[in-house]
């Protein structure tokens, strides 16, 4: 067995819906093959939009689809928070 594998951990995101909209904020710990910074973490924004659209060419069975709008990566929880105030 796995040592600590049945721990319970929290997430390190966050998600906000509005409207068709999704953001979602990530921590990662940062990869060893990062090496410009000697932050602890990294930081992930996802930015993705909901739509409906066929399941398949021969169906019309609708679904949700997430599309991507915007993927950015941050290596400072401070850079982060600034990018999110300009908008």
């Amino acid at each position: 067995m796995i040592k600590g594998k049945d721990k319970k951990k929290s997430p390190d995101y966050v998600k906000v819906i509005h409207n068709d909209y999704v953001f979602t904020i990530g921590r990662h710990i940062r990869f060893s093959w990062v090496t410009h910074t000697d932050k602890d973490y990294m930081y992930f924004l996802y930015i993705t939009r909901t739509e409906k659209n066929f399941v398949g060419k021969n169906t019309a069975h609708v679904g949700k689809f997430n599309v991507l709008c915007h993927q950015q990566t941050f290596y400072d929880y401070h850079r982060l928070c600034w990018s999110l105030n300009q908008y």
